[in-house]
């Protein structure tokens, strides 16, 4: 009898005719094989784990030799056309986009292996990681690598510049001049380097702020002297009183104003007064009387009225005024002879005769004009100034000296000179011609030159190129005979014919 449920749950279920009008016999269940016979439409998707298909599903047949597989090695005979596709391995027998792949790729740069360019080719984009060849005369973006690479600057390594150069702005990590820089040579006599000592022995002027850590004077700073004997601990004192630190000052100073903070001390007098008898003995606003004899170790100066009872260093006073020989007088008593049995010291003095000698026509003097007549003789003599010798030296006319080359010094030679032996100078200047040759027609090895007459040169080397209008080579160049290269040579102008089979590699016809 049918039966009709709303709902139904059952554990197991054995139906023998259909159900919902389904033969139960032919349903496909989620679990177990199956053999589908018939054509089949699914109308939604199937999942299974592995299905064996004998006929055609949408309309293709589904096998390894009918469709393109995601893995493993497949053989294509058929021509395919693709969108886009990414292939590990792949081996074409025909054509691929029109091009034999074999031909392509035994011209094509890859991105691995070595290669040999023989076209021009254009690149927007090119990183080598390898090494890099470039053929005699091929050229790099119009430029020959090989020149280029021996006369360009690099930024790193060591490298020697022969000819001279200009810079706008240029810094240098580590270079060596054998020449001048701006005119100076470094390091040079000109030059003084911020990192090391240096000894400046001329007079030097700095027309704005110098700023140093250390300096070492050894003469004199704007005019103040480096005391020869120090009187401090201060290394290198000058003729100078510092704030710091303690010194101890041997002349006499006077001063206008000075207040002293610390402790002073004074070693012999302040204005001719010793500061401890002056404590001792005198009083302010009352006039000291002294009673006894009194010693004067120091100077004494009396600027007031002093009254002396008894004698001064065992003198009259009175003696000393009408016989004795005043210091301020400006002339000697009326004395035949006057003999000083120590040493005198004196600003000016006037004598016609001093020890049996005229003054000063007896002395050569160190300052001033002096006419000596007579021969003289010298042990050792330095002369600063101009003299003039109307005599000779050592037996030899001086005059001489002024057509003489001296081996030190600068000196304008404006006669011609014709020197026999070799001639070694430093620094030499010539003008006009060297062997009959002008010094304007020389060229140097290490600079360019323009030569504007013809020149015959039985053998030349040149390390940089060369640019000639007209060249004539007898011999050969670089290995090559010239005449021979010119003869078989495609010239940019002039008309020429061209014969035999000829294969460029690169070539532009404007």
């Amino acid at each position: 009898v049918p039966m009709s449920f709303e709902h139904l749950t059952i554990p197991h279920l054995s139906v023998d005719g259909t159900v919902n009008g389904i033969d139960t016999s032919k349903l496909v269940t989620l679990s177990g094989n199956h053999v589908l016979t018939g054509n089949l439409r699914f109308t939604r998707p199937v999942f299974t784990r592995d299905v064996l298909l004998s006929g055609l599903l949408g309309g293709h047949r589904f096998s390894p030799q009918h469709f393109m597989l995601t893995e493993g090695d497949q053989t294509v005979t058929g021509g395919y056309v693709m969108p886009d596709t990414n292939v590990h391995a792949l081996q074409v027998k025909g054509l691929c986009n029109g091009i034999d792949l074999n031909k392509f790729y035994a011209t094509a740069l890859t991105t691995n292996g070595n290669h040999v360019v023989n076209g021009r080719k254009t690149f927007q984009q090119m990183a080598v990681n390898g090494i890099l060849h470039m053929g005699n005369g091929a050229l790099f973006n119009g430029a020959d690598l090989p020149d280029l690479f021996r006369n360009v600057m690099w930024t790193h390594g060591n490298q020697v510049a022969t000819g001279s150069h200009n810079y706008s702005n240029a810094q240098f990590r580590n270079i060596k001049v054998a020449g001048a820089v701006n005119g100076l040579q470094l390091p040079g006599p000109d030059t003084v380097l911020v990192n090391q000592d240096v000894v400046i022995p001329a007079e030097k002027v700095f027309t704005s702020d110098t700023y140093t850590n250390e300096l070492h004077v050894n003469v004199a700073i704007n005019g103040i002297r480096r005391l020869k004997d120090g009187y401090s601990d201060w290394k290198g004192q000058l003729d100078i009183l510092v704030k710091t630190p303690s010194q101890i000052i041997p002349g006499r100073k006077t001063f206008k104003s000075i207040v002293l903070n610390h402790q002073s001390t004074v070693g012999r007098f302040v204005d001719g007064v010793d500061l401890s008898e002056l404590a001792a003995l005198m009083r302010r606003r009352r006039t000291p009387v002294m009673n006894g004899t009194w010693t004067f170790t120091g100077n004494v100066i009396f600027k007031g009225k002093t009254t002396v009872g008894g004698l001064v260093n065992g003198r009259k006073l009175q003696d000393l005024y009408t016989r004795a020989l005043r210091l301020d007088a400006p002339v000697f008593p009326n004395y035949e002879r006057v003999v000083f049995t120590k040493n005198v010291l004196a600003k000016t003095v006037r004598c016609p005769d001093i020890n049996g000698f005229h003054v000063p026509s007896s002395f050569v003097l160190r300052h001033g004009p002096k006419v000596m007549s007579g021969e003289k003789g010298f042990r050792h003599l330095r002369l600063t100034g101009d003299v003039k010798v109307k005599g000779l030296v050592d037996g030899i006319d001086l005059g001489v000296i002024k057509d003489t080359l001296f081996s030190k010094g600068n000196q304008v030679v404006n006669a011609p000179k014709i020197f026999k032996q070799n001639l070694h100078a430093k620094h030499l200047v010539v003008r006009k011609s060297i062997n009959g040759v002008n010094v304007a027609d020389f060229c140097r090895l290490n600079e360019n030159c323009i030569f504007t007459v013809p020149k015959d040169f039985q053998s030349m080397k040149v390390k940089g190129g060369v640019v000639a209008n007209n060249l004539i080579s007898r011999g050969t160049l670089n290995g090559i005979r010239v005449a021979e290269l010119f003869r078989d040579t495609l010239l940019y102008s002039a008309h020429q014919t061209v014969r035999g089979h000829k294969t460029f590699s690169n070539l532009t016809i404007p």
